[in-house]
């Protein structure tokens, strides 16, 4: 009987913090109009180098670092070559952040890119609400991340971060992802990415909180300036160690 409602308690705890943000995102964004209520839930992981999967290889892709003429392969063949997105692509690499992208001929169809130290997490864009997260100064911070839709469900996002880990075999890894886009959550975790932290942005009419909450450590809730990012900081930030339902059980017993 203590065995059941152990796996009961854990189930509902499993299903209570995975998916209670999104019912109540979906019913609350079903009700209210955009301009009223706007929330956004994004999940922190870091690198588990004791889980990470076997190396994958595609023969045909080329995956390597890029540069300013890279970035405008990238425009043309990922963003169908838009100013405002040249703009902003190479802004980023004269800010410093690398572009590593994969090539399959002859045409650029995927691209990621890394961070070093820190990494600026925005919502509703770049002049909006903006949360700058501090990471240690050797740090990379995957980010930005787009694979071509034809090249889709091929891991071409796997093989590049994969080279990236060659590239840099002495450095943490970060990244962040969406709560609602399960394909790249899906992807990082089988790489060996774990949680370490998420972030909650709500906001109502012009006014938006934020509340940054990592797995260990201080938990902070604070309001945003449009157009001035927060500080918050992942450094010393581990990820819990990973329990089985087993475990519990295990204690038990004993």
């Amino acid at each position: 009987m203590k065995k059941i409602l152990h796996y009961v308690r854990q189930f509902f705890k499993l299903l209570f913090q995975g998916h209670f943000f999104l019912i109540f995102h979906r019913i609350l964004t079903a009700v209210l109009p955009d301009r009223v209520l706007g929330t956004k839930k994004a999940v922190l992981y870091k690198m588990d180098w004791s889980r990470r999967s076997a190396r994958r290889s595609f023969e045909g892709l080329e995956c390597f670092r890029g540069n300013e003429g890279t970035v405008e392969e990238i425009v043309r063949d990922l963003y169908d070559g838009g100013g405002v997105a040249r703009e902003f692509y190479m802004k980023l690499y004269r800010d410093g952040i690398e572009p590593w992208v994969a090539r399959r001929e002859g045409r650029i169809v995927g691209v990621i890119w890394l961070y070093t130290g820190w990494y600026l997490l925005p919502w509703e864009g770049y002049d909006a609400w903006l949360l700058n997260i501090e990471v240690e100064p050797t740090a990379k911070f995957f980010a930005n991340g787009f694979v071509h839709p034809t090249a889709r469900r091929l891991g071409i996002s796997t093989i590049l971060a994969e080279c990236c880990f060659d590239h840099y075999p002495r450095c943490d890894f970060y990244t962040c992802i969406d709560e609602t886009n399960f394909p790249s959550k899906i992807s990082r975790e089988k790489l060996g990415f774990r949680r370490c932290a998420v972030v909650y942005f709500v906001r109502i009419f012009q006014t938006t909180r934020c509340a940054f909450m990592p797995k260990a450590g201080r938990r902070r809730r604070f309001k945003l300036t449009k157009g001035r990012p927060a500080e918050v900081s992942l450094v010393g930030v581990e990820p819990p160690v990973r329990r089985s339902f087993g475990d519990g059980v295990d204690k038990m017993k004993q």
